[in-house]
Formats: C-alpha cells, sequence, structure tokens
C-alpha cells in the first residue's frame, strides 16, 4: 500500500522504468544494430574471400600461361639454334662443294686446253705426214725415172 500511493518514491521508480525501458530498448537497438553491422562485415568477408579465391585462379591461370609461353619459347629457341647449326653446315658444305667445283672448272680448263693442243700437233702431224707422203711419191717418181 505504501508504494502504490502516489509520490515522490513512486514517481521516481516511474521514471527509472521508464529510464530502464528506455536503455533496454537501445540495448536491443543497439544489438541489432550490432547484428546488423555483423552480417554486413559478414558479407563483405565472404565477398572478398570470393574475390581472392578468383584473383588466385586467375593468377594460377596467368602463371600456367606464362609457363606454356616459356616452354614454347624455349623449344623455338632451341629449333632456331638446331636450324642456325644446320644453316651453318649447309654452308661449310656449300663452300667444300664450291671449292671442288672450282677445282672441277679448273681441271676441265686445262683439259680442254691439252685437247686444243693435242688437236693442233695433229693437225700438224698430218700435215707434216702428208708432205712427207707427197715427198715420197716425188722421190719414187724420181726413182722411176
Amino acid at each position: 500500500e505504501r508504494y502504490s500511493r502516489r509520490g515522490p518514491t513512486s514517481e521516481m521508480l516511474g521514471r527509472l522504468q521508464v529510464l530502464a525501458d528506455e536503455r533496454a530498448a537501445a540495448a536491443e537497438a543497439l544489438a541489432l544494430q550490432r547484428q546488423a553491422d555483423a552480417n554486413k562485415w559478414q558479407q563483405l568477408y565472404q565477398d572478398c574471400h570470393a574475390k581472392l579465391e578468383e584473383a588466385r585462379r586467375e593468377n594460377r591461370a596467368a602463371i600456367s600461361r606464362a609457363q606454356h609461353a616459356e616452354a614454347q619459347l624455349q623449344h623455338y629457341r632451341e629449333k632456331r639454334a638446331a636450324d642456325e647449326a644446320g644453316d651453318r653446315q649447309m654452308g661449310l658444305e656449300l663452300e667444300r662443294l664450291r671449292s671442288a667445283n672450282r677445282s672441277l672448272q679448273s681441271r676441265l680448263s686445262r683439259t680442254i686446253e691439252s685437247v686444243f693442243v693435242m688437236e693442233a700437233d695433229q693437225a700438224q702431224l698430218h700435215a707434216e705426214l702428208g708432205q712427207s707422203e707427197v715427198e715420197r711419191e716425188r722421190f719414187a717418181e724420181r726413182l722411176a725415172e
């Protein structure tokens, strides 16, 4: 009965109750806000984690492509080195063949010159033989006379 009457104590209790209710409402609002913030941060974390995983996948794919390109480049370098070695070998072989060709051309020229000399000698011998034949016939005619 003492508390039911309206007086400073009950008024104070009423105010305390209002303050407690306001505080409880503020605490509940703060808890809801914190939960919303936690949900937002959780979503941000999940988004960042997904982006990180995507970036890792892209990075692995880029590394794989780079490794493949490096392997192709090494293959082409080795092929080019082999081609260059083959070109050098073919160049040496070509020079050897050119040298052999020059040697054969020189021998052919000397042989042709020798043939011309032999033909000239043969023509001279035929001429001399023909002249000897004529002289022998004349000599035979003189003897016969």
